[in-house]
């Protein structure tokens, strides 16, 4: 069944309650004899879901999953009335929600949130990028996990501003160490942060992953860690050689969305990643030391991108805006941008927010 939604050319078209003045982009369709009148399909999550089992993996669609499912993240983050970072999430519900085109090149607006898939796509593919150079030019890298003992909730934040204060005297030891005797070796890499939190066990774990020049200052990192840290356990901390995949998942993101409970059944824990963004919020994820060796890269997007996609057939309208309950970008005349529709696994996904 197919239904006649009118988009009005006013503001409240964009359902722009609760968005940030930053985010609004004017969407002010060109009024003709049909008046901005669009056909859409007023389809369930159930019937989008019916005859659909090919992977969706060209750039566009996987940007119109990413919003899906990022679309629905900060729904159920938004209803946490505490959280310090509700408007933030509004951001991201309206994140991209408008988009204009001249050709294949598609610009938006973006929430910058690291909860935002969207956005995380973006932030990873300029950090790869950024640092592909700088990464490929040392000699022998490795893969190095530093961890704490897992906390409860309250020593969170304390947790990782202890963490960075022990890496800062660590590095000091080694740069001192350079300064008296120029045959050491220096410590030059780049250190991410990282939190995952236990169902289970409910309890939260900070950790950092690094991409340490040479196996013997890699191997020298983690033993003046456990100097500091004895009650963290020997073989939670790792030394192994860097490869393509490592340094792609590097950057990918800051804490994993869905954790397993009991059972192993996989949950999205909407008040653990709440209190794992809130703490998180004003530090710096992604840092580079050994400069200048190793240039460091900015984390955040521009708050508007361009990007090409060459997969995109239409090429004459210049405006899409975002209609959740169909998952997709419309123009005036009622075209999708993508032609996404959600996988079972999508639907799954979102049922566990």
């Amino acid at each position: 069944m197919r239904q006649i939604y009118d988009l009005p050319a006013h503001e409240d078209s964009l359902d722009s309650k609760n968005i940030s003045p930053e985010l609004v982009l004017d969407f002010k369709p060109k009024i003709g004899e049909n008046r901005g009148i669009i056909q859409i399909s007023a389809l369930n999550l159930d019937t989008l879901a019916q005859g659909v089992t090919s992977p969706q993996k060209t750039p566009i669609l996987k940007r119109a999953r990413r919003k899906f499912i990022s679309q629905a993240l900060a729904l159920k983050l938004v209803d946490i009335e505490s959280s310090p970072l509700k408007g933030a999430y509004w951001n991201t519900y309206h994140c991209g929600n408008v988009i204009h085109q001249k050709e294949h090149t598609l610009t938006s607006r973006y929430c910058n949130g690291r909860w935002c898939g969207v956005c995380n796509a973006i932030r990873t593919r300029n950090l790869i990028i950024g640092y592909e150079a700088s990464l490929k030019a040392l000699q022998a890298s490795f893969f190095v996990t530093l961890t704490i003992v897992s906390i409860p909730a309250h020593e969170l934040s304390n947790a990782l501003d202890g963490m960075l204060r022990t890496f800062q005297v660590i590095a000091q030891k080694f740069k001192t160490r350079r300064y008296r005797n120029t045959s050491m070796s220096q410590l030059v890499g780049i250190r991410k942060t990282e939190v995952t939190y236990n169902a289970i066990t409910n309890t939260y774990h900070p950790h950092y992953h690094c991409i340490i020049e040479g196996e013997v200052m890699a191997t020298a990192l983690v033993t003046e860690w456990l100097a500091r840290y004895p009650t963290a356990s020997i073989k939670a901390q790792r030394v192994i050689p860097v490869t393509d995949g490592i340094v792609h998942e590097l950057f990918k993101y800051v804490t994993k969305i869905v954790t397993k409970s009991k059972g192993k059944t996989k949950v999205t824990p909407i008040k653990a990643l709440d209190l794992i963004f809130s703490a998180m919020k004003g530090r710096q994820i992604f840092k580079a030391f050994g400069i200048p060796k190793l240039r460091e890269v900015s984390e955040d997007i521009d708050q508007i991108q361009a990007q090409e996609h060459t997969e995109i057939k239409h090429v004459t309208y210049d405006m899409w805006q975002y209609v959740t309950h169909v998952h997709d970008w419309i123009n005036e005349d009622g075209e999708f941008l993508t032609g996404y529709k959600p996988l079972q696994a999508d639907i799954d996904a979102i049922s566990n927010f």
